[in-house]
C-alpha cells in the first residue's frame, strides 16, 4: 500500500515550510499542491489540485503508481483537505505532517498568546456572527479565516452594528510574503479599509475587557486591584443603591432571589429587565473575584442610566449593560448558567423559549407580580419541559407605628417561578 502524506505548507512563504515537510515533498513519487505553493515544491513530479471534488480520484490514480504528497496551506489539521482525504483513504495509509497555520502566524505577528482564543472560518461554509460576538463580549480573542464576502472590514462593520465600535481588531493579508499587510486598530478604524481576498481577521476581546475594566477603576479614583471588597457587606440594602422612581426589587425579595439562583464561581448570569440593577449588582459582587460575568438587559433609558451609576458606585467591572429590547439583545450574549427575569415587556414566553433553545441545565428564576404574568410563566415552564420546577410566593410585612402600638403592613406578594431547562431543551418547538 503506497503512502499518502498530507503536508502543511505554512502561511505561504517558503521560509515557513518545516524541514520535515520539505523532505516529504522531495521524497514523494508525486505531489499535489495549491497554485501558490507549486513553485516551492522541490520535486519535478507535481501538479496543482484542480477541482477539489475530483481530488480523491486523482490521488487514488497516482497512489496506484507510487507514494503521493498533498500540500495544503497552513496547518493540515485546521479547515483543510485532510477531512476530505481521510474520508476516502484508510488511516493506516495516511501520514500527516503539521505546518504553521495562518492564524497562528497572525497571532504571532500581533504578539498574542492563544490559550483562550477561539477560531472560525468563512471558507466554504455559513458563518454565524453570534458566536463571534459572544466570545468577544466574554473577553475571548477571536480569529477568523476570511473570504471575499466576510473580510476584515466586513467584520469591523458588523461589530459597529452591534455596538462595539471601540472593539480592538486586526486584519491581515498576504501573510508571510514581502507585501504582507497587517493593520491593527478599533472596529471603527478598520471598517472603511480594503483587504486582499486572502485575508484573516482578529477580534481582541481580552484587550477590550481589560481596557474597559482599567478605565472604570481609574475613573473611580481607585487603583486597579483595589476595588470594592464584597466582604465589606454580605448583602446590600435598598438604601445602598442610587435610585429614582424606577421600580426596584426590594431587599428581602432580592436576597431570596440570590439564594434561589444558586450562583457558583465562573457563572454567566443574565438579568433581563434589570431596572436599577439591584439584582445585577448583587450577582456581580458575588462573582467579581470568582470569574463570573453579569449581563444586564434594560430598555428604559432612565433605568439604564441608573444601572451605569450603580455599576460605577460598586466598581463592578464584571457587570455589562445592554440597552434595548430583550429579544434583540440576548442573542448576542454569552451562554448563561443562570438567568433572572425581573421584567419581560410582554415577551416572557418568547424569552423563555429562546433560553430553552440554548440547551439543558440553565437555571431560570422569573419574578411574577401580576396573576397574568404568573400564569404565562407557569404555562411556558411546563410547555418547554423545564425541570426541577418550583414556585415560591413572598409577601413582606413591616411594622408600622399605630399610636403606642405597631401593626404589620404588607406589600403586594411576588411569586418566583423557577426551574432548569430540561434534557429536551433545544429540540422543543413552541408557538406562543
Amino acid at each position: 500500500m503506497n503512502q499518502l502524506v498530507i503536508i502543511g505548507g505554512g502561511p505561504g512563504n517558503g521560509d515557513y515550510i518545516l524541514p520535515a515537510a520539505a523532505r516529504a515533498m522531495a521524497a514523494a513519487d508525486f505531489v499535489f499542491a495549491d497554485q501558490r505553493f507549486i513553485s516551492q515544491i522541490p520535486n519535478p513530479n507535481k501538479d496543482v489540485y484542480g477541482s477539489i471534488l475530483k481530488m480523491p480520484d486523482r490521488v487514488r490514480e497516482k497512489l496506484n503508481e507510487g507514494s503521493v504528497a498533498v500540500v495544503v496551506s497552513g496547518d493540515p489539521l485546521f479547515y483543510s483537505l485532510t477531512k476530505l482525504l481521510k474520508a476516502h483513504f484508510p488511516g493506516e495509509q495516511i501520514r500527516i505532517i503539521p505546518g504553521i497555520g495562518s492564524l497562528g502566524y497572525f497571532a504571532a505577528v500581533c504578539q498574542k498568546t492563544v490559550e483562550k482564543a477561539v477560531y472560525f472560518s468563512a471558507h466554504g461554509r455559513e458563518l454565524d456572527i453570534k458566536p463571534i460576538l459572544k466570545a468577544a463580549l466574554a473577553g475571548r480573542d477571536v480569529y477568523l479565516l476570511c473570504d471575499r464576502e466576510h473580510s476584515p472590514d466586513w467584520l469591523a462593520r458588523t461589530l459597529i452594528q452591534n455596538g462595539m465600535a471601540d472593539m480592538p481588531v486586526a486584519g491581515g493579508s498576504r501573510l508571510s510574503y514581502p507585501d504582507e499587510q497587517i493593520v491593527k486598530g478599533t472596529a471603527k478604524e478598520l471598517s472603511h479599509m480594503d483587504f486582499d481576498p486572502l485575508s484573516v481577521a482578529a477580534v481582541f476581546g481580552s484587550d477590550f475587557c481589560a481596557r474597559r475594566d482599567e478605565k472604570k477603576a481609574v475613573s473611580s479614583g481607585i487603583r486597579p486591584g483595589a476595588l470594592w471588597d464584597p466582604g465589606e457587606k454580605a448583602l446590600l440594602k435598598d438604601g445602598d443603591f442610587i435610585r429614582d422612581k424606577t421600580p426596584m426589587t426590594r431587599e428581602e425579595v432580592r436576597w431570596i432571589i440570590l439564594g434561589k439562583l444558586e450562583l457558583a464561581p465562573g457563572d454567566v448570569v443574565w438579568d433581563i429587565g434589570a431596572g436599577t440593577g439591584s439584582v445585577s449588582a448583587e450577582c456581580a459582587r458575588f462573582l467579581k473575584d470568582k470569574g463570573g460575568q453579569v449581563y444586564s438587559v434594560e430598555k428604559n433609558p432612565g433605568a439604564v442610566d441608573l444601572l451605569k451609576k450603580n455599576r460605577e458606585k460598586f466598581h463592578l467591572h464584571n457587570m455589562h449593560i445592554l440597552e434595548g429590547d430583550a429579544m434583540a439583545q440576548i442573542p448576542v450574549l454569552p451562554m448563561p448558567e443562570k438567568v433572572f427575569i425581573g421584567g419581560s415587556g410582554r415577551q416572557l414566553s418568547d424569552i423563555l423559549s429562546y433560553i430553552s433553545s440554548l440547551g439543558p441545565g440553565i437555571k431560570v428564576v422569573t419574578a411574577c407580580v401580576t396573576v397574568e404574568t404568573l400564569g404565562e410563566a407557569v404555562k411556558a415552564y411546563k410547555d418547554l419541559e423545564f425541570e426541577e420546577m418550583e414556585m415560591t410566593q413572598i409577601q413582606i410585612s413591616k411594622a408600622k407605628p399605630l399610636g403606642s402600638y405597631h401593626i404589620m403592613e404588607g406589600n403586594h406578594p411576588i411569586t418566583l417561578c423557577m426551574g432548569r431547562t430540561g434534557q429536551n431543551a433545544g429540540n422543543i418547538q413552541k408557538n406562543y
